[in-house]
């Protein structure tokens, strides 16, 4: 099974095909509930997906080890562990980009308790918007994120892709109504 896309022979298997169609499915089913949903007006908490609820630097750095044989401090400071691969000559946003290419979004595993923390705001009372910075552009990732959600049961309300979180909070429709109940980030930038 061969795909000619610009003059250039692709291989693709039945399994690369089912994989991407129930990625893209996840999402349409997801957008659809979120339409059918609307904001009521309740208290918003935004929630960062990544070290929030997805155990985003464990598993990536796992993934460093097994695809390049680079061992990164989980603790570091830095989001995809730029300066250890600079040490190794490794370009980082090539790394990042063969990770999602790679669906390592989609293979992440949940934070211990996140879903339960989730469920609990969920019966506050609360509209959980999930916003996250991953490339909302990089369909791959876009339908992976919202196929994890969804794999993982974790309950949200809508959810945003925007690496200026603030920028996307101020021209939301919860911004204006001072709706805002709180956000969880676990980055600085952000917080």
């Amino acid at each position: 099974q061969f795909v000619r896309i610009n003059e250039v022979m692709t291989s693709i298997n039945s399994e690369e095909i089912e994989s991407a169609f129930l990625a893209k499915d996840s999402y349409l089913n997801s957008r659809q509930k979120i339409k059918e949903k609307p904001w009521d007006g309740r208290p918003v908490v935004i929630v960062d997906m990544d070290d929030v609820i997805v155990d985003f630097r464990q598993g990536f750095a796992s993934w460093l080890k097994k695809s390049y044989e680079i061992e990164v401090d989980v603790n570091s400071e830095e989001y995809y562990f730029i300066t250890a691969l600079q040490r190794v000559d490794v370009n980082p946003e090539e790394v990042f980009s063969r990770f999602i290419g790679e669906s390592g979004f989609a293979s992440l595993k949940p934070v211990q308790g996140a879903r339960i923390f989730m469920n609990e705001l969920k019966k506050k009372g609360y509209w959980l918007q999930i916003l996250t910075a991953r490339p909302e552009e990089n369909l791959r990732c876009m339908y992976d994120t919202y196929q994890w959600l969804e794999k993982y049961n974790i309950p949200y309300d809508d959810i945003g892709f925007s690496s200026e979180k603030f920028r996307w909070c101020a021209s939301s429709q919860y911004y204006d109504t001072n709706s805002i109940a709180f956000a969880i980030d676990d980055s600085p930038k952000h917080a």
